[in-house]
This record gives C-alpha cells, sequence and structure tokens, in this order.
C-alpha cells in the first residue's frame, strides 16, 4: 500500500481506501471500532473485502469522523463503497439525525480557504484516560444546534483545562469557525468580549458599557458554529455576558463550583480523579517516565498514586520531578511524601503547585466557612457522616449540612456513600495545615469513644467508621489524651478480634498496656487485661485464662468497686465461654453484690441475662431462666436500656419457644424485632431470624416460608461479618433445607456452617451440623455415614451440657432408627429424649419422644400402648399448637385394632396387614 489514496484512489475497493486511512492514522481495526462506535466484526469484513459494498453509508461516516478525515476524504472512502458524496447524501437525508452526522464534513469554501481560529492551549503530551467524559462531551458539542451551554466542574487540580483543551484539539476540524478560549479567573469580562470579537476582526471598542458591548458580540457569534471554552468560571457573572444566542455556537464552562446559576438546566459532567483500578494513573507515568521505566517502579507509584488520591495534577508534578531531576527516585519521593505533613510541599515543580491550586478555592471561603473545612481534616477514615461533622465541629446540624453543601459546590469536599462525605487525601492535609483549633481533637476524640459505646454489637456501624475511629485513637495518644485513648482501645478491641483482625487489637492493646502501667493506672490496667484476654480466649486458651487472673488481682488491688464488678463479669464471660459454669457463676454473683450495692444498672442488667443462661446451659432449669430474664426485663422497662432489652426479649422468646409457649414466645420476638428495628441493631435482627424461622415451623410446619426467613437473615449476617452468627444461621439454613429434601443444597450451608464453627469453637454449630449430615446420609440411603454423624453428635451434645441441643439430636437420631427399622436403638433414643424433656419440661421433644415411642410399640404390636402413647403426643402437640398434631392425628387415624398379625410397610411408618 505504497500509493497514496488521496492522489487516485478510484479504482481501489473499500478494504485498500481503508486500509492507507488507517495506516495514516496508525490505528488498528480495534481501535477504529472502539472510536468509532462500530462493531469490530464489521470493520474486520470491510478490510477482508468480505463486505465490499455495505448497504448503509452511516458506519462509513463514523469511521470517517473517528479518524478525523476531510470532507474530500471522507467522499473518496464513500466513493469507494459505491455510495454518493457527502453533499448529495445531505440533500437526500430527511432526518435530524442523519443530517447532524454529515454535517460535521459540510464546510464553507471560505472558511476552507481562510484562517481558522484556534486559541486552545499545547495539548499535553502525557494526556491519558477520561474516554467516558470525553464521549459524553463529543456526544454534545457535535450538533448542529446547542440549546445550552455545557459545564466541566471538579475540584483542583482534577484535570479540567487539560480535558478542555485535548477536547478542543479533538473537535477543531467540526468547529468550523474556530476554538475560542477565554480565562475567566485572569481577565475581566470587558477584556474577554475584546478578545472575542478581534478573534473575528470585529471591533468592539466604540462600545464603552458592558451591557452593549456584550450584545454585540452577541450578534457576532450567533451564526458562527465556534466552540467557546470559558475556562475556571467561579460566578455566574464572570461567564452570562459572554454566552452566544442559543444556535450553532457551542460553549463549554469549566469549574470548580457544582451549583452556578447559568448552569441550571445545563448537561454537567463532573470530574473526578482517576480511578485506582482502570490504571490511568500508570498510564500517565508511562507516558512521563517512559514504559520500560514505569514499569520497574510500578509497585511504587501504584503506592504514590495511592497516597495521592490519583489526583492528576500531583501525579504530573511527581512523575515530572523523578524524570528530570538528578538523584530523584520513586521510592526516595514516596518516602518524602509519606513523611508527615511534608506531602504537600512535595507537589510543586516551577509554577505548578498542588497547594497553590488549593489556596484559591480556600480564598473564597468566609472565615467561618475556612475553619469548618479546617476542622474536616482530622477524619482519617475514607469518609465521614454530617453527626460526626457537627460533634468535631462544635456546630448545629443544620449549618453543618449548609456548610457541607457549601463545601461540596466549591468542589472541596466529595459526595460519599450512603448520604456521607469524604475529603481528597489531599485536601485533608491542606486542611490540617489550616486547622487552628485544637479542641477540635478532643471533641473528635469524645465522639468517636461514645460511637463505639453506643454500638458495641453493631459490628456494620463499626466498620463503616473504623477508619476514622482508629484516627481517633491514634490522635488520642498523640495528643496525650492517654486516658481517652486507652478506653477507646479496649471498647474497640472485641470488635478488631471478631473481624479478624486480631493483630492490630493485640498491638493497639500492647500499647495501651504500656502506657498504663507507666501511670500506674491500676483500673484501666485490670480491663485492659481483660480485654488481652478475650482477644486470646479462641486461640490460646491458658494465656488467656493468665490474662483473666491477672486482671482480677490488678483490679482487688486497685479498690475500686466499678473496676472490679466489671473485671468479674468479663472472667465470668471467658469461663462460660469455655463451659466452666461454676467458676462463670461465681464470678457473676460477686459481680452482681457490687452491682447491686452500687446500683450498676447496665452491669445488673448484663448479669441477669448471662445468669440465665448459666441456669439453661448449666442446671437445664428453664423456668429460673425466664425468672432471671422477666427480673432484668423489669429494671430494662424502668430505664428504657433499648439496646439490652432487645436482647432479653430474644432470650425469653427463645426460653418460651423451649417450653412450649408459642404464643408467649410470638410476643416477645415481635416486641424485639420492633426495638431491633428502630434502634438499627442487626446482629439482633439476625438471630431473631432464626427463632421466627423455627416458630414458623413449629406452629405451621412450613419448611419454605422458614427458608425465606432464614436467607434474609443469612444475607443480613454475612454483611454483619459476625462469623459466629453466620455459621449458626448457616446450621439453621442446611437442617431447613434437609428437611426441603434439597439435599445438595443442605450440604453446602453444612459444610460452610462447619468451618464457621471450627473457626470459632462454637460447639453448638457442630453439633447441628453433625446432626444434618446424619440426617442427609439417611436420606440418600447411607446409612453407617448417618448413623457415624450422628454418633459423633450425639457425643458432642453430651459434652455441651444443653439439654435442647440433645434432645433434638436425639430426636433425629430416634427418627432415622425408625426409617431403617432399626426398633431397639430408636426406642432407646426415644425414652432418653422423654427423660431430658420431662426433667426440663420441654413441651415439644416430650411430644416428639411419645410419638417415637408409639410408632416402636407399634412395631412390636403393642397396640394398646401405641394408641395411649399416640394420643398423648397429640394433645401434648395440641396444647402447645405444633404444627406436628395433625401428623400424629393421621397416624392415629390410620392404626389398625383387632385380631391378626401386622407387619411395618416399606416406608417403616405405618403397618400392613400380612396375608
Amino acid at each position: 500500500m505504497s500509493q497514496n489514496p488521496k492522489e487516485s484512489p478510484d479504482q481501489l475497493s473499500l478494504s485498500d481506501v481503508l486500509g492507507r486511512y488507517l495506516d495514516e492514522v496508525g490505528w488498528s481495526e480495534r481501535q477504529l471500532a472502539q472510536r468509532a462506535d462500530i462493531p469490530r466484526g464489521t470493520v474486520r469484513n470491510w478490510m477482508k473485502g468480505a463486505v465490499s459494498r455495505p448497504r448503509q453509508w452511516h458506519q462509513l461516516i463514523q469511521a470517517a469522523a473517528a479518524m478525523r478525515l476531510s470532507a474530500e476524504q471522507a467522499d473518496k472512502l464513500l466513493q469507494s463503497a459505491n455510495h454518493p458524496p457527502i453533499s448529495e447524501l445531505w440533500l437526500k437525508s430527511e432526518s435530524a439525525e442523519e443530517k447532524d452526522l454529515l454535517s460535521q464534513f459540510l464546510t464553507t469554501s471560505a472558511n476552507q480557504e481562510g484562517r481558522q481560529i484556534f486559541q486552545a492551549m499545547p495539548d499535553l503530551p502525557y494526556f491519558v484516560g477520561r474516554d467516558k467524559e470525553l464521549a459524553a462531551l463529543k456526544k454534545h458539542l457535535l450538533k448542529n444546534h446547542h440549546p445550552t451551554i455545557y459545564i466541566l466542574s471538579g475540584m483542583a487540580g482534577v484535570g479540567k483545562t487539560t480535558l478542555a483543551t485535548h477536547l478542543a484539539y479533538e473537535v477543531r476540524d467540526y468547529f468550523t469557525d474556530g476554538i475560542l478560549w477565554a480565562r475567566a479567573d485572569t481577565s475581566d469580562t470587558m477584556s474577554l468580549l475584546k478578545l472575542i470579537a478581534d478573534s473575528f476582526g470585529h471591533d468592539v471598542s466604540q462600545y464603552s458599557d458592558l451591557h452593549s458591548r456584550s450584545q454585540a458580540v452577541r450578534g457576532i457569534l450567533a451564526f458562527k458554529k465556534a466552540l467557546l471554552v470559558i475556562d475556571n468560571v467561579d460566578r455566574s457573572s464572570q461567564a452570562e455576558y459572554l454566552l452566544p444566542p442559543t444556535g450553532p455556537c457551542a460553549v463549554l464552562v469549566t469549574t470548580r463550583q457544582t451549583n452556578l446559576r447559568i448552569a441550571r438546566g445545563c448537561p454537567q459532567i463532573h470530574l473526578e480523579p482517576f480511578e485506582a483500578a482502570d490504571e490511568s494513573s500508570q498510564a500517565l507515568f508511562s507516558r512521563i517516565l517512559g514504559d520500560e521505566a514505569a514499569a520497574a517502579e510500578k509497585k511504587t507509584l501504584i503506592a504514590i498514586a495511592d497516597l495521592l488520591g490519583h489526583l492528576p495534577l500531583a501525579l504530573s508534578i511527581v512523575a515530572g520531578r523523578i524524570a528530570l531531576e538528578p538523584h530523584t527516585t520513586a521510592e526516595g519521593y514516596l518516602a518524602q511524601l509519606q513523611a508527615e505533613k511534608a506531602g504537600l510541599d512535595a507537589l510543586a515543580h516551577e509554577e505548578q503547585s498542588v497547594r497553590a491550586s488549593f489556596n484559591s478555592s480556600y480564598a473564597a471561603l468566609t472565615l467561618e466557612e475556612q475553619a469548618f473545612f479546617a476542622a474536616l481534616g482530622v477524619f482519617g477514615g475514607e469518609d465521614f457522616a454530617a453527626d460526626a461533622v457537627t460533634a468535631v465541629t462544635h456546630t448545629p446540624i443544620a449549618s453543618t449540612k449548609a456548610y457541607l453543601n457549601q463545601l461540596y459546590n466549591l468542589s472541596l469536599v466529595q459526595a460519599g456513600k450512603n448520604q456521607r462525605y469524604r475529603l481528597h487525601p489531599l485536601l485533608r492535609e491542606y486542611a490540617q495545615v489550616q486547622m487552628k483549633d485544637t479542641a477540635v481533637y478532643e471533641r473528635m476524640i469524645a465522639y468517636f469513644s461514645q460511637y463505639v459505646t453506643q454500638n458495641q454489637g453493631n459490628f456494620r456501624a463499626i466498620e463503616q467508621e473504623l477508619g476514622n475511629i482508629l484516627t481517633a485513637l491514634e490522635v488520642a495518644f498523640r495528643q496525650n489524651l492517654v486516658v481517652a485513648g486507652i478506653t477507646l482501645t479496649i471498647d474497640l478491641a472485641d470488635f478488631l478480634a471478631i473481624s479478624g483482625q486480631r493483630q492490630l487489637a493485640r498491638q493497639l492493646l500492647n500499647r495501651a498496656e504500656q502506657t498504663a502501667s507507666s501511670l500506674a493506672d491500676t483500673k484501666n490496667l485490670a480491663l485492659i487485661k481483660c480485654a488481652q484476654g478475650h482477644i486470646e480466649k479462641g486461640r490460646i486458651w491458658h494465656q488467656a485464662q493468665t490474662h483473666f487472673e491477672e486482671a482480677v488481682k490488678i483490679a482487688y488491688a486497685s479498690e475500686d468497686d466499678l473496676t472490679i464488678a466489671q473485671v468479674l463479669k468479663e472472667a465470668g464471660i471467658f469461663y462460660y465461654a469455655h463451659g466452666d459454669y461454676d467458676e462463670a457463676h461465681t464470678y457473676w454473683e460477686k459481680s452482681l453484690v457490687l452491682a447491686c450495692k452500687n446500683d450498676y444498672f447496665d452491669l445488673q442488667l448484663f448479669l441477669y441475662n448471662y445468669l440465665a443462661g448459666i441456669a439453661i446451659n448449666h442446671a437445664n432449669d428453664y423456668y429460673q431462666a425466664e425468672k432471671l430474664f422477666l427480673e432484668g426485663l423489669a429494671l430494662q422497662r424502668k430505664h428504657q436500656n433499648l439496646p439490652v432489652m432487645s436482647v432479653h426479649l430474644m432470650n425469653l422468646c427463645m426460653t418460651a419457644f423451649s417450653l412450649g409457649n408459642y404464643q408467649q414466645a410470638q410476643e416477645y420476638l415481635q416486641e424485639s424485632e420492633k426495638i431491633a428495628e428502630e434502634i438499627k441493631y442487626p446482629l439482633v435482627q439476625i438471630i431473631l431470624s432464626s427463632h421466627r424461622a423455627a416458630l414458623i415451623v413449629a406452629r405451621e410446619g412450613d419448611y419454605e416460608k422458614a427458608k425465606w426467613i432464614l436467607q434474609a437473615g443469612l444475607e443480613m449476617a454475612r454483611e454483619l461479618g459476625d462469623t459466629a452468627v453466620t455459621g449458626f444461621i448457616l446450621a439453621r439454613m442446611g437442617s431447613i433445607n434437609a428437611h426441603l429434601s434439597q439435599l445438595g443444597e443442605a450440604v453446602v450451608n453444612l459444610q460452610e456452617a462447619l468451618l464457621f464453627s471450627i473457626e470459632t469453637r462454637r460447639q453448638d454449630i457442630e453439633i447441628e451440623v453433625l446432626t444434618y449430615f446424619g440426617f442427609i446420609a439417611g436420606q440418600q440411603k447411607q446409612n453407617q455415614l448417618s448413623q457415624s454423624h450422628f454418633e459423633k453428635a450425639l457425643i458432642l451434645a453430651r459434652s455441651y451440657n444443653d439439654k435442647w441441643f440433645l434432645g433434638k439430636t436425639l430426636a433425629e437420631w430416634g427418627e432415622f432408627n425408625l426409617a431403617t427399622q432399626n426398633w431397639q436403638p430408636a426406642k432407646q433414643a426415644f425414652t432418653e429424649l422423654l427423660t431430658i424433656s420431662q426433667q426440663s419440661d420441654f413441651a415439644e421433644l416430650t411430644a416428639e419422644a411419645w410419638f417415637g415411642l408409639a410408632r416402636v410399640a407399634q412395631s412390636q404390636n403393642e397396640m394398646a400402648e401405641a394408641k395411649t402413647l399416640g394420643e398423648q403426643s397429640r394433645e401434648l402437640f395440641a396444647v402447645i399448637g405444633h404444627h406436628k398434631r395433625k401428623i400424629v392425628r393421621a397416624w392415629l387415624d390410620e392404626l389398625p385394632f383387632g385380631s391378626g398379625k401386622w407387619g411395618i410397610n416399606a416406608a417403616g411408618n405405618g403397618l400392613r396387614p400380612l396375608n
């Protein structure tokens, strides 16, 4: 293809002409397809000659426009595909869309011969990215008629002017009357109007007032196919007298403001720093440093880009200095940027300066707004909430929102997720430098300390603010507010451990311990030891026990009743978690004495709750547990402690359910759900989903509905990130799917739950998992495997010492043996179940045991006993409102009486006469 297609393309094919034009612009087929928005297969067919005469001309014009061909070149491309020239197509076109597509190639001979006005700055050789924004702007600008102006907004240094400049070069051929450029921040409006008029050879100096000069220039621009870029507009008044009438002249305004009056109803494209994921930052480094150098330093350059928040101006300054300054390396520059308060100082190169670009935005603020903006520098997280800003700035919430809106309009803050706000990292550093009021730090620490205390157990809330909380913690120790720092460390440690950040929790607690020891602060030192014990309790039991023993000694040495009571409570939690209920009971009884003596309300509530837990898990005395829960609930209703009240009501629901009081359980559940929803307590909501599902199954036998409820709870549990609760819900989901015969789903649920049970050492989860692995294996006729699972589950259940869990496992074990006609093991299972359930007054399990024994008696032709046991089961199921009353009733109705011998049917759940 050595011949120039401009010279003699008449006999050349479409593939020849297109191929030569592609050679000229240096594009591949793929690049043409992307930039012209044409399917790649279409371009490939043209190039291969598979399609030499496309029926439609539109995609050829799209290709010509993308390659920036002249009208003459576009005509030759059309001619090679046997289509008429552009002028003829224009006359034949009836739709506005077609005329708009062709109009970019219609230029007057006067313009072709004359000088085109082009006032844009030089295009940057290292321009990268912004494909989405460029496409959006071109879609607006490449039209014949412009009913509005177009707005390009963004923070300082984000590249608005750079993008507008590059765009001007991209569209210069379309705007046949030229590209005009006006700097609103450096020139007055009268001078800019004269500049525009001079550009077209008109003298407007005789118009001495703004209004008349503006009117004259508008008359000049009215019919010009030109683009006017008004750069760096801060106020509408800077631009409104420059705006032409609606027509062929397009106007692009760049601004840091997001709410200019002249922008109402106009298309607005907001420019953000580069996205970390789209590699534009790395592409910019490659353009300036060279591909080889950028690739060699990629890891360091990525760290620099992350530190600079991918702000284009900052990136270009850094790359330029690394490329041009001797002995300046990427690693050295990264170290300089990481030095405290050194980032902005390192971001200057000759006249370019990130700090200077921020100064103009900051100077536009009032003194009150400047102080407000400076205070935002304390937030070290990804974003922050208006409530936190109100507390930190000591500003009423209405004023806070007004200030934040103003800062957003000036692109000094950005919108975050969920109605939150965020500061670019470099703006955060800039704000910190401007901060004069050191009380801001104290207010921040106080706010986030209270926030963590109020949201204990609400992991989603703490996770959302974790970056800010950790910043508050660092500030507390740096500002010598050590007591606040120690308290915040202790409160935060449990969340960090649960969310898998144990190493960070250890580091923070070790620092707090050293600080408390140096201050001889025995009260906090004792509580730190407790927190250290809780961090290790799931992994290194003896080390954790040592921490708690030390904590108790230190607490008694402090002679402070509150500290002693708190440490005794924490020690009790430790022993309770490891199944040492006697030791836990001893600690909690001592703690309760001090709590009642000193009226420590919150502590009393906790102890009532956990002593009730011991009544259940150690003594299997559900009535005593119910009594303790009710005493705690009465105290909560008096003081309206809603978070703890929701927990107590949840536990009362579980207790009432175990005792067969379904209606009472439903009432407790509804009240607990209402409170949990009101105070946004997801942990309680998740566990209650399991209780609600259990009630649905017990009362209605509707496993599908129960599954739907559990699925919602599982989604919340995964979002919360609490592995123990997620495992608990997964195990229940597995049991529901097993009963629905959806065995594949059940296995997946149970396998994941088993992993969580191992990680969290939750024996109750493991018992349920093994039980339903046994159930599933039985359904699949893998009887030996099923028996193995059940035996393991029973061993664990007996060691766990929770009669309810043991009872449920025995019930399923008994059902398996009935199905496999192992009558003696079935009788043993249901007999043990009956003993356990009657001792603990578990009505549902008692009825289950009677029904199981009734079917064993049936298998032995002991019909009278079978009928008696069956009736007892049916009556008890009916009293508590359990759905199985119908199943037992149907079984009784089919129970035969009279002479003759009977045998077990194929299903193993009834009798048939033997012939």
